[in-house]
């Protein structure tokens, strides 16, 4: 297991390679560390998510990390909003937060009371040209086609108010979650729209990510195509 570990002299150079002070190595290291524990979370993360769907109980998962059953959930259980501060949205790019504000209007034309990735990938396809449509048009699915598929599978509109911020249902959660694991993977610095259809697709128990699975988009030649 140690050979597939980081070495520290590898670190060490990845801070010092550039012409920086002592002082300013200090503190690009400190933001690498705070970036190596964050895809440290993400790693055990991706493995939470497998222990889960295999019919693990949070309390087993705990007992495994060493923590309680409350603890993993707290940890493991995708948060948007922590003391009122946003957690993932700061990292998003332009694209990526149209279709978090697009995925809200898409939920309150439906007449729903929240976010489901249904909605998320209607937004992901409102714009023609935007880089997520583009993906799955490249695979011969159109934006009127995936519209067609998802209204097909989403509720029937609620019967009561919808409120002014619509807030994101678990499976949204979990897939904005994703994307910055996406993001990660692909060692980009920010989260776009791609990155967000890439998590939909990884989730196979939701209703976006089965749907566009159904139309026939593959997840393996959305990553392939994305420019790296």
């Amino acid at each position: 297991m140690s050979s597939a570990l980081p070495k520290l002299d590898d670190l060490i150079e990845s801070v010092a390679c550039f012409d920086r002070t002592p002082l300013e190595n200090v503190s690009e290291s400190v933001d690498l560390a705070h970036h190596l524990e964050e895809m440290a979370d993400h790693l055990i993360g991706h493995f939470v998510d497998q222990a889960r769907n295999a019919g693990a109980s949070w309390a087993e998962i705990g007992e495994a990390l060493g923590v309680t059953k409350q603890a993993a959930q707290k940890r493991f259980v995708p948060r948007l909003m922590l003391d009122g501060k946003q957690l993932l949205f700061a990292r998003f790019n332009d694209e990526a937060r149209a279709v978090v504000v697009e995925s809200m209007e898409q939920a309150r034309v439906s007449g729903h009371d929240q976010i489901g990735t249904g909605h998320i990938v209607l937004a992901l396809v409102a714009n023609p040209k935007g880089p997520a449509a583009r993906a799955i048009a490249a695979q011969g699915v159109s934006p009127d086609e995936v519209r067609v598929a998802i209204n097909a599978v989403l509720d029937p509109p609620g019967e009561g108010p919808i409120p002014d911020h619509v807030p994101w249902a678990a499976d949204a959660k979990k897939v904005l979650d994703l994307s910055l694991r996406e993001a990660f993977r692909r060692q980009d610095g920010q989260i776009g729209a791609a990155h967000i259809l890439l998590a939909v697709l990884r989730d196979q128990k939701s209703i976006g990510g089965t749907t566009l699975s159904r139309l026939g988009v593959s997840r393996k030649e959305i990553d392939n195509g994305i420019p790296r």
